[in-house]
């Protein structure tokens, strides 16, 4: 059989082929490249981001008292059952576990000196109305105008988140001759806070007082009435308690609270109620008349200490003044 040889070559469409495969191959190559580049900017574009936001946010100021996160919401039992009116503005739910900037510390300074009372025989009956958990922006103003109707100055306990949302109460309150003294932060059990977080409530407290009426707290009530050996080295000024508890929170009534004040008043009394509920400032004025018919003298705290020679130690407890 006879051999041939062949000659091969490839046909145009091969050629073609090739061809296109090549430049196919060659769009893929820049497509994967770019893509790669995209990414490697992305990154360093928002790892630049990142640290040109983190000081920004650092020096940011303390967020308002509504934007404080809360890792645990205590209720206390004067707060539970509040009708819409006699509660404040509700918190806004937390956005993050950021907690504010304390307000600077203010520098120590004594109370202003008590107004200068006629002398006060031995056997003058005195007390003391105080309000707890305030201010409230629809009852504490009404309280005010009863109490200066009647001639009467008492000693608000206030929060110092509520002091730092109105603090044009407060102020109005110091300038009609009342006290206004530390109720904490936002009513913690001050046991449960530690030393550094007992601390600083305090101080974010005594400076939204500070702010709004010139004057440093002269003292401290515990929420709950509940302290410690700890509280009592950090507090800084006297614990001021009380010895007449109508229980206010829990008698939405007028009537009742009165009758609970009236039966239970005594000379050097320390009356506990709260200003935040309309039922108690409804029972002010009858209360007030009640008790200055029956021969008592109605004082802020610093003005019983005066008029009883008594100077109260930073950390002591005090229920009545007699």
């Amino acid at each position: 059989m006879q051999q041939r040889d062949f000659d091969l070559t490839p046909s145009d469409s091969e050629v073609d082929i090739a061809a296109d495969f090549a430049k196919t191959r060659r769009h893929l190559q820049s497509h994967h490249l770019a893509v790669l580049v995209f990414i490697i900017l992305g990154g360093i574009l928002i790892a630049l981001f990142n640290i040109m936001a983190l000081p920004r946010s650092a020096g940011q100021p303390a967020p308002a008292a509504g934007d404080v996160a809360q890792l645990s919401l205590e209720i206390p039992p004067c707060l539970e059952n509040c009708t819409p009116d006699e509660l404040p503005e509700p918190e806004a739910a937390p956005t993050s576990v950021a907690t504010p900037e304390p307000q600077p510390t203010p520098s120590p300074t004594p109370p202003p000196a008590p107004p200068v009372l006629p002398p006060v025989s031995s056997g003058e009956k005195l007390i003391a109305l105080t309000f707890d958990d305030g201010p409230s922006g629809a009852q504490t103003p009404r309280l005010l105008n009863y109490l200066a109707q009647a001639g009467v100055s008492a000693t608000f306990f206030v929060l110092g988140n509520l002091a730092e949302r109105a603090p044009q109460i407060i102020a109005r309150a110091v300038a009609e001759g009342h006290e206004v003294a530390s109720h904490s932060y936002r009513h913690a059990d001050l046991r449960t806070l530690g030393a550094g977080g007992l601390q600083q409530d305090l101080a974010w407290t005594a400076g939204a007082i500070s702010a709004a009426t010139g004057v440093a707290p002269a003292y401290l009530r515990p929420p709950y009435g509940s302290y410690n050996r700890l509280v009592q080295q950090n507090a800084g000024v006297p614990l001021i308690l009380w010895s007449v508890d109508p229980q206010d929170w829990r008698y939405r009534n007028a009537n009742t609270v009165y009758n609970n004040v009236v039966s239970r008043a005594h000379n050097g009394a320390i009356i506990l109620l709260h200003d935040i509920h309309g039922t108690s400032v409804d029972a002010v004025p009858r209360i007030i008349s009640t008790l200055q018919a029956q021969g008592y003298r109605f004082l802020t705290v610093s003005q019983l200490f005066a008029a009883r020679g008594v100077t109260p130690a930073a950390g002591g407890v005090y229920t009545a003044v007699r």
